[in-house]
């Protein structure tokens, strides 16, 4: 069990794209946390407050039993699989979901359901997933204030106030209907993974999915209305819980390099293909087109541990990116690019430098580039063990634009977050 303090200052909080007076430039966190994952019951859980955002959340990537039989294991509850490493890796979220709360380091969580893995030999492991149930992905929480959607969170976006409609400013006037919780959540999904060791250094990983998305497609259902104040658009945001077919091919190479510890190479492809459910023509509705993500990731674990790992992967989405739904949907989507990136290339290490120091444990950064989003992000992070029992992290998070201000996809992750570079402190007491 831990007990954290953490504060989190946002350095372009003056830029305009930051959102002004309506973010908070400095977010304060106290939270608690408990780890046990030893069979045969698994959880990981944190809860924190956030006092800028007035408001509690609850993280909980495993919370799982584990029954282990002669010739199978299952696992009851919220359970982290390894059902895509190149998913994992550039955080795209589309096979686990993710707590989004600091949209730098999302948490990947567990699907939640029963998983059956068999006993089939040294060579052949396979896992089976079914579940009626389904969580999406958590993100920063919002609350109504003068007819608009509004957070404290730099990681959401407030709706705007006007909009220009017949050429003249028109107040907007917004509302989310949420559909029942129980259409929400009793949703079944089901999911195989198959890995095969071709020999000692090969393992092909094969895996298949028809489940929810974990991020739900939106919807805009508007009309114009009056009232004492004048004439305003009315907005009702629709989020749609559609499901999705998706599978994975990927090929663990694991290469022992004697002194120099091993590298590990993985090649991969993924296909998604979101079922999108139809809806009224006079909305305007997120439209998702089925893609492929190809990826290529490398790590060199120096000493043959994680103690000082060198990694790095380059990746692509192949896939149109179509306009919104809707007959007054306009050429530029209204909507959030799906992936967190286009075309990335990315380099990253972590060390644990035992004589520069006597407390510092590790240090770890990681650049992350995207031309086709004309965007960079670099991530900095040490970590202090005064003892053990206390812990110090400082975190130096930056991202920018190579096209300030123009750059080519305005809904994509750079563009929309361009101004959340931030330094953050965090103190933890470990029992």
């Amino acid at each position: 069990m831990s007990f954290d303090v953490s504060n989190d200052s946002y350095i372009n909080s003056k830029s305009n794209y930051f959102g002004g007076d309506q973010k908070s430039s400095n977010i304060e966190t106290v939270g608690v946390g408990v780890t046990h994952l030893k069979a045969p019951f698994l959880l990981q859980a944190r809860w924190f407050y956030s006092d800028q955002e007035q408001t509690s959340y609850y993280d909980v990537p495993e919370l799982s039993g584990e029954i282990s039989r002669p010739g199978y294991k299952i696992w009851i509850g919220r359970h982290r699989e390894a059902w895509s490493h190149a998913d994992s890796f550039w955080q795209f979220g589309y096979w686990q979901p993710r707590f989004n709360w600091d949209g730098f380091r999302p948490t990947e969580d567990g699907l939640t359901g029963l998983f059956y893995k068999p006993s089939t030999g040294s060579r052949l492991k396979m896992t089976a997933f079914v579940s009626p149930f389904y969580f999406p992905e958590t993100d920063p929480t919002y609350y109504e204030k003068n007819n608009m959607l509004v957070s404290q969170n730099p990681w959401f976006r407030n709706t705007p106030p006007v909009v220009s409609l017949w050429e003249q400013l028109t107040p907007v006037h917004m509302n989310v209907n949420l559909p029942s919780l129980t259409s929400i959540v009793l949703k079944p999904s089901v999911a195989y993974k198959l890995d095969y060791k071709e020999s000692p250094s090969a393992t092909l990983h094969i895996a298949y999915a028809y489940k929810p998305m974990n991020t739900p497609v939106l919807g805009f259902n508007f009309g114009i209305a009056a009232d004492s104040s004048g004439t305003y658009m009315g907005v009702n945001v629709e989020p749609q819980f559609d499901y999705h077919h998706i599978a994975t091919v990927e090929n663990i190479w694991r290469i022992n390099t004697g002194a120099v510890g091993h590298v590990t190479i993985i090649p991969s492809v993924t296909y998604d293909s979101p079922q999108l459910a139809s809806v009224p023509y006079q909305w305007i509705e997120q439209n998702l087109a089925p893609s492929w993500m190809g990826s290529l990731t490398a790590n060199w674990d120096v000493y043959g541990d994680s103690t000082d790992t060198i990694y790095g992967g380059i990746m692509n989405v192949w896939g149109n990116q179509p306009e919104d739904l809707g007959e007054e949907a306009q050429p530029e989507s209204q909507f959030a690019l799906r992936p967190r990136y286009l075309s990335a290339l990315r380099l990253g290490f972590s060390f644990s430098p035992e004589k520069w120091g006597e407390y510092l444990s590790r240090y770890e950064t990681e650049a992350t580039f995207d031309p086709r989003l004309d965007g960079w992000e670099l991530l900095n992070e040490y970590l202090f063990s005064f003892d053990r029992s206390w812990q110090a992290r400082v975190r130096a998070d930056l991202l920018g634009l190579f096209a300030d201000p123009n750059p080519s996809q305005e809904n994509g992750f750079f563009a929309l977050y361009r101004s959340n570079s931030l330094a953050s402190v965090d103190v933890a007491y470990v029992f």
